[in-house]
């Protein structure tokens, strides 16, 4: 990669971080505090997701610091979750992006305080897709070690979820 190439590109991944969401900036902190790189040189979409960040604001962002060359952005296929495969140092990229967003080079020092995100490994969990009904499609990421119990636990919460009891063939609302 050339000068100008690179110059190019930390000024896209500034611009980047001018304009993340707080979730994002979280997600780059607990990033950048990591005692290690991700495993498998990887990370998905879900730990930006459950740090309260919508799934397409994630993809999004992720999408978008993969065109910075920072690596790859991968859409999720076949039980694997959409995610960036790193080509450069995650953890330098996450205080980098700190530095932009604070404008300090003392902003690294600060990381330290920020919890990490949960450090499961990504392999514990499988993407469950879903055909809901035709054109719509759910995935749903579980552990690889789910109990039968949970498995119940979690039906009874799909269960609750419909807010109105209706015909399938119909989609009317049955009458009692």
């Amino acid at each position: 990669m050339n000068i100008d190439e690179d110059s190019r590109l930390k000024q896209r991944r500034k611009r980047l971080a001018s304009a993340s969401t707080d979730y994002q900036r979280q997600f780059m902190k607990a990033l950048a505090s990591r005692k290690r790189e991700p495993r498998n040189g990887y990370t998905s979409v879900v730990e930006l997701v459950k740090l309260g960040e919508s799934r397409a604001e994630a993809v999004k962002f992720f999408k978008e610091l993969a065109a910075t060359g920072c690596g790859r952005f991968l859409s999720g296929r076949r039980g694997q979750p959409s995610r960036i495969e790193w080509d450069v140092n995650a953890k330098e990229v996450g205080r980098e992006f700190l530095d932009f967003v604070d404008g300090d080079e003392n902003s690294v020092a600060e990381v330290s305080a920020t919890p990490e995100i949960d450090e499961l490994p990504s392999e514990a969990f499988h993407c469950h897709p879903f055909l809901l009904r035709p054109g719509v499609s759910v995935n749903i990421e579980l552990p690889l070690d789910l109990t039968v119990e949970e498995s119940r636990r979690l039906a009874d919460f799909v269960r609750t979820l419909p807010f109105t009891i209706s015909d399938p063939l119909t989609s009317q609302p049955k009458e009692d």
